[in-house]
């Protein structure tokens, strides 16, 4: 395979040298980080004597990052000639964004409704971080190609799609209670998180140029459609239970590196809790168990040097390979309320 340039030649120079045993290399990292912070100011009004209206206004503030870092190396015991191959890439961003959400509720004694409609979001501004890097070779008789560019204070955009919602509580007693509830998300099409400033940045010397569009970052969604459903159940007068199963379907389409996730598998939520109602307060007190596995998830480096191919050199570019992959989270909820007079 393919291991540099022959300074004297301009010639590239294949892996003969390596001839005999090679101790090899390899490391993949991927991480990826997500913070939302959401505030908002809401209006109802009674029509009648058991249907209300509502509309609320909400601004969300997100932040999200991903880093991308893969190497290999090739090491020859006996002519101690060393092949390496170096990859990464970043983005970071912040945005805020707007939307509202419009609601109809009925209340039919034993049987309660409703149904809301959130609205698309807007986003008003946001700043973001794009970096890459990429390496293959360097010996003493000869260069391989080096790449390298870091944009700051780029523009970034988020955006949510249209999404539909029904839900409904039945009181089957004076202490028992079931509810369900549906939403529907809409389609979002393909957009730019974050564009980078068009060039070249320069690669091994002059041999090769790559533009920096490589860097941007793209999103969208496929709908989707999530359900939960629970259980309400007054234990004694100040003490009642609650059981739920709620599912979180993906619309992540797939993608690269340069999309704003990296899995499409399913996840589903089982939470179980209890709250005590005291005469000025109340305590709740829960647990989330969230549960997931993928059985064909698409490898997301090729770090093994059994699957090179063709013109790879040490990183195999194959697109083949599948994983197993499981996600498993336990979380805990605490809340407290306290009533003025």
């Amino acid at each position: 395979y393919f291991v540099g340039i022959d300074h004297s030649t301009d010639e590239p120079i294949f892996g003969g040298r390596f001839d005999g045993t090679e101790e090899y290399k390899g490391q993949f990292t991927y991480d990826s980080k997500v913070n939302e912070i959401w505030g908002g100011l809401s209006w109802a009004h009674l029509l009648h004597e058991n249907i209300s209206v509502g509309i609320s206004g909400f601004l969300a503030l997100r932040k999200q990052s991903f880093n991308v870092v893969q190497f290999a190396r090739v090491t020859n015991p006996e002519s101690k000639w060393i092949a390496s191959e170096d990859a990464f890439q970043n983005a970071d961003f912040y945005n805020v964004r707007g939307l509202l959400k419009f609601g109809l509720a009925g209340d039919f004694g034993a049987l309660k409704v409703g149904a809301t409609l959130t609205t698309p979001s807007v986003s008003f501004f946001g700043t973001g971080t794009v970096a890459g890097g990429y390496g293959q070779f360097k010996e003493d008789e000869a260069r391989g190609i080096l790449a390298d560019d870091h944009q700051d204070d780029l523009d970034a955009k988020y955006k949510t799609p249209l999404s539909l919602a029904l839900g409904l509580e039945y009181a089957i007693n004076q202490k028992t209670s079931v509810a369900g509830t549906i939403e529907w998300f809409a389609k979002q099409k393909s957009y730019d998180v974050i564009t980078p400033n068009s060039k070249n940045w320069l690669v091994g010397g002059g041999e090769m140029f790559l533009d920096t569009q490589e860097l941007k970052v793209e999103d969208k969604a496929d709908s989707v459609v999530n359900f939960a459903v629970a259980v309400e159940q007054v234990f004694i007068n100040k003490i009642t239970g609650y059981l739920s199963f709620s599912t979180d379907f993906s619309s992540f389409p797939g993608g690269s590196y340069n999309s704003m996730g990296i899995n499409d598998w399913d996840i589903y939520h089982l939470t179980v809790g209890l709250t005590r109602q005291n005469k000025a307060s109340s305590f709740a007190l829960g647990f989330t168990y969230s549960f997931g596995s993928q059985d064909d998830f698409e490898r997301l480096a090729y770090i093994n040097p059994t699957d090179r191919r063709g013109d790879d050199y040490i990183l195999a570019m194959n697109d083949e390979g599948k994983a197993s992959a499981d996600y498993r989270a336990f979380g805990i909820i605490v809340g407290y309320t306290y009533f003025f007079k």
